[in-house]
């Protein structure tokens, strides 16, 4: 496996593995996943240094808790619509290029129609 630096020093690397392509074939561009990847795990980061600091004693009066709790809400949403994306997009694809018998790790050992079925009725 190779180590991928991280911009931040407190980040824990990411690591990768070399995939064999045919000839001619084209790595996915991941660009996107990787940018949503980063800004979902910015913004929980921030949603935490905000709460410990409120935690605190820092002054957070009616507008600052409406605009916290409105943006909480926007970042849930992204948070479930990104993974609902993966489930239905992507470990599909994951699955099939790793062989009929193979669990992605992630899938908690479940197939993904439980997966979803356990998320619409949460």
């Amino acid at each position: 496996m190779t180590a991928i630096k991280r911009s931040r020093p407190e980040e824990k690397p990411v690591t990768s593995r070399p995939i064999s392509r045919s000839a001619g074939e084209r790595a996915p561009d991941l660009t996107g996943m990787k940018v949503a990847h980063r800004a979902m795990l910015a913004d929980t980061r921030r949603f935490t240094e905000i709460v410990h600091r409120i935690g605190a004693g820092e002054a957070c009066g009616a507008r600052r808790r409406r605009t916290i709790a409105d943006y909480l809400g926007l970042l849930c949403d992204s948070i479930h619509h990104h993974h609902t994306v993966e489930d239905d997009v992507v470990w599909p694809i994951l699955e099939s290029s790793a062989g009929g018998g193979h669990r992605c790790p992630g899938t908690a050992g479940r197939p993904r129609r439980a997966r979803r079925a356990a998320r619409r009725s949460a």
